[in-house]
């Protein structure tokens, strides 16, 4: 289990100078070191997963030499909470770190764990993690809309992918055709709720939050990418929950886009839908 990169400077500068080592303000309980910082930690020979006590999710792919993937290609996980105003547009509720708690122990070796916390606004969420057979399962729901009861609130689950390549500048032909040789097989596989799919390749510009593409809600993705060679990503949404697609519209998928997941409170008012990724 490695050290993170950026807490090996940050724990000796602590060291020399003589500072305390501990989490000022976040609630949830820490790991010992190398895992300061960190409440639930997951980790086998395909990915590291890991939540800080302020809340922050990571997965961060290890690649066939058993090392992680730089920083840049790390996938953050984000818990959304957002408000649909009257005039047609969302806000992003923050959550607020010193709120968060749970009645588990920190953990390195993540089998299931229940954290309740406040956004602004003072709505309350809960989230469920854990970890089966190397599979991740993350869910949640509201709890109480606090101050925010005027507009609807929506509980998500959002997967950012990074772009994929440090460099995609075409400054020749022979570089432009190195580049999409290099890419050829990037592609990114929908399967929709209805039961239909759709393969989309990198390399080609597009709307990914266009219905040609998330078709009536995704119910699986699949991704592969010579950006992680040798490693497959899988994310799978359990009934009455759904994936959608976005990006920077009219850009390829190779320069990054976001999974956003999310359950009808309808159907599912305890919030026992989950996203279940892995990476093969």
């Amino acid at each position: 289990m490695r050290t993170p990169r950026w807490q090996v400077g940050f724990l000796t500068t602590l060291l020399f100078t003589g500072i305390a080592v501990a989490p000022a303000s976040a609630q949830l309980p820490t790991n010992d070191p190398p895992w300061l910082g960190y409440f639930a930690v997951s980790s086998n020979r395909h990915y590291e997963f890991s939540l800080t006590t302020h809340g922050k999710i990571m997965l961060t792919p290890v690649r066939e030499n058993q090392k992680p993937v730089w920083d840049t290609l790390a996938i953050p996980i984000a818990i959304v909470v957002e408000e649909s105003r009257p005039d047609g547009k969302t806000s992003t509720k923050l959550i607020q770190p010193t709120t968060l708690k749970s009645s588990d122990h920190a953990t390195t070796a993540l089998e299931k764990t229940t954290i309740h916390g406040q956004v602004t606004g003072c709505a309350v969420f809960e989230v469920s993690l854990e970890q089966n057979r190397g599979v991740i399962s993350i869910g949640g729901r509201l709890i109480n809309p606090g101050t925010l009861k005027q507009n609807p609130l929506k509980f998500s689950i959002r997967v950012k992918f990074p772009p994929f390549y440090s460099s995609t500048k075409k400054t020749n032909k022979d570089r432009a055709k190195i580049f999409e040789k290099k890419i050829s097989d990037d592609r990114i596989d929908v399967t929709w709720i209805d039961g239909k799919g759709k393969r989309q390749k990198f390399g080609q510009a597009i709307d990914a939050a266009s219905k040609d593409l998330n078709g009536p809600g995704i119910a699986a993705v699949q991704i592969e990418s010579s950006a992680y060679p040798g490693r497959k990503f899988q994310f799978t949404a359990s009934p009455h929950s759904s994936m959608t697609l976005s990006n920077e519209k009219n850009t390829p998928l190779h320069k990054g886009f976001s999974i956003l997941w999310t359950s009808s409170p309808a159907k599912d008012p305890e919030g026992k839908a989950r996203l279940s990724f892995e990476v093969k």
